[in-house]
């Protein structure tokens, strides 16, 4: 409901699009809202064919928590995780052949990180912590194996079994969440995934819905740049 915009963008480019809602909190908590991008994902595979797609050409976009839930779906195909439901999804092939992580909260715990940020206001923090409580509860995550809440965290500590997908991460310039998006970006080219980290200055989270703007404007034609550059042959 929240994305349709984006959805539709995808669509006039001709791409066939299927725009996935899952749990949220209250009622929701990690990893049931992972869980239902899992599900949707093997729906996907199993219907592709029958909607005009191809199972085998996948590509995941998501945003905010989004880039979050599509980051962990690219970590359960291309690393050993020990979630069963990971472990079944990756059982189904068919890895995405691209993602598009775009303003991602990319890691849900460790939100202390925003307060030594002396450029994130402290309202924010107060946000991210709610937001991080709200997701995914744990007394420590010290020294603990990364969960797929974290998927930067996994995709930094961790070795891929399989090599990594082109992903098209952008951020705004002045988006507190900009970190995670340039941790990734560092973390895929050490993993040496063909990525490409976008920053535009001065736009806020999720500037990339605002397509009025003409630096939203230049990320969606920027976006489609590097999908054209990338897509796998057929």
């Amino acid at each position: 409901d929240s994305h349709w915009l984006m959805g539709l963008i995808f669509a006039k480019k001709g791409y066939l699009v299927v725009n996935v809602d899952y749990g949220l909190y209250p009622k929701h908590r990690f990893p049931e809202p992972l869980k239902d991008v899992f599900k949707a994902y093997a729906w996907l595979l199993q219907h592709a064919r029958g909607l005009g797609g191809d199972p085998s050409q996948i590509m995941v976009a998501g945003e905010s928590a989004g880039a979050n839930l599509i980051m962990a779906l690219v970590c359960a195909y291309h690393f050993e995780r020990p979630e069963s439901y990971a472990q079944e999804l990756k059982s189904l092939g068919h890895p995405p052949v691209m993602a598009l992580p775009q303003c991602g909260i990319l890691q849900v715990t460790n939100i202390d990180r925003y307060e030594r940020d002396p450029d994130t206001a402290s309202t924010y923090v107060d946000l991210m912590n709610i937001v991080s409580n709200s997701y995914f509860t744990s007394e420590s995550q010290a020294g603990q194996p990364a969960s797929l809440a974290d998927p930067l965290r996994v995709l930094e500590e961790e070795t891929p079994t399989s090599p990594l997908p082109p992903c098209f991460i952008s951020v705004g310039g002045d988006d507190p969440l900009r970190d995670d998006s340039l941790r990734l970006g560092q973390a895929l080219r050490r993993q040496q995934s063909p990525s490409q980290f976008a920053k535009y200055p001065g736009e806020i989270h999720a500037f990339q819905m605002l397509i009025w703007r003409k630096q939203t404007r230049r990320c969606w034609r920027d976006t489609f740049d590097f999908m054209e550059r990338h897509w796998p042959s057929t």
